[in-house]
């Protein structure tokens, strides 16, 4: 019996931790922002949208109060939560109409309202939006991992560019970029961020090069300082094999 209750106990103990709750969503929002004294609920927009990149949760309500009373209403609601409030559009989009922003960087969202006043009707329609600022870093992380055929971004390059050619089923994306720091740094750093997407350098390289494969592409990248010496030019090229499925 109390070998079964120590079983249990360290059974107990090796539990997961529980899941951290969601940053994000609609039933994130509508916890995060008290309901609008006699307004009514307010309305789900979609469930995610994008906007400039960043991925948001939108609702919607009206009412007959003054722009300024609703956006002061929200102001204490964000001050109470301790967070930093801008009065006036935020960081990313600078609204056209009356709005305060709140900037919770724990959870990488921003929180905005927005007030629109509509005077023929004495009506106004307020926008409550939950941006997710990690959703946007994410997404432009993305599209530069696309746009320069899944290399991935090198801290500080400069002037980076980038060619596609296909040949039949044969592919081909070479980009280029210069940096000031040296060949060697520049290709320890793309051996050791290719290796992990299965990526294996070759042994016979030459000095300033690196080849590196998987089972249905390669990579060769050659690294060459600048005869002045102040800069380091790299350029990349992918190829996969005839069949692969899993290029840029």
């Amino acid at each position: 019996m109390v070998l079964s209750f120590a079983i249990a106990a360290c059974l107990l103990g090796a539990a997961p931790a529980p899941a951290a709750p969601p940053r994000t969503g609609q039933e994130v929002l509508s916890e995060r922002l008290p309901k609008y004294p006699g307004a009514p609920a307010p309305t789900k927009v979609g469930e995610t949208l994008q906007a400039h990149g960043v991925p948001m949760n939108i609702q919607s309500f009206t009412t007959a109060d003054d722009p300024r009373k609703v956006l002061s209403f929200y102001r204490q609601a964000f001050e109470a939560l301790h967070l930093p409030v801008l009065g006036d559009g935020d960081l990313l989009v600078h609204f056209r109409y009356p709005s305060v922003t709140a900037f919770d960087d724990a959870n990488q969202v921003d929180i905005s309202v927005v007030a629109i006043r509509d005077v023929k009707d004495g009506l106004t329609t307020v926008l409550l939006a939950l941006a997710d600022i990690q959703g946007l870093h994410d997404n432009v992380a993305n599209a530069l991992e696309k746009q320069f055929g899944g290399l991935p971004p090198y801290a500080g390059a400069l002037a980076p560019r980038s060619m596609l050619a296909t040949d039949g089923e044969r592919r081909h994306v070479v980009v280029s970029f210069a940096t000031d720091d040296v060949p060697e740094q520049v290709l320890s750093f793309y051996a050791a961020e290719l290796g992990k997407r299965g990526f294996q350098a070759g042994l016979n390289a030459s000095p300033g090069e690196l080849q590196l494969t998987s089972a249905n592409a390669s990579w060769h990248l050659v690294a060459r300082r600048e005869p002045e010496g102040k800069r380091t030019v790299v350029m990349a090229t992918w190829s996969n094999s005839a069949a692969a499925e899993d290029g840029p």
